[in-house]
């Protein structure tokens, strides 16, 4: 199953997080539970090796991207929001 996404990644990355809450319900990143399971994985990734390039922004998608997959949001990424 996929969707069309009308905006590009930098677009969706640079919502505040007002407006980001505003799509919550719409299926912008990514579409399918596999697309969304190697992001979580390369989130994890990421905040394991070098967590100081992490912002707000990508612990909100993170927090998606579980949700996304039926996952338990870890703590730290609910923390960090």
């Amino acid at each position: 199953m996929s969707c069309e996404i009308n905006r590009s990644l930098d677009e969706c990355l640079s919502l505040s997080c007002e407006e980001c809450e505003e799509l919550s319900e719409s299926p912008i990143l990514p579409c399918s539970n596999a697309d969304a399971d190697l992001a979580r994985q390369w989130f994890d990734a990421v905040q394991d090796l070098n967590p100081q390039f992490l912002g707000k922004k990508d612990y909100v998608l993170a927090k998606k991207l579980y949700e996304k997959l039926g996952m338990r949001v870890p703590n730290s990424i609910l923390e960090k929001q």
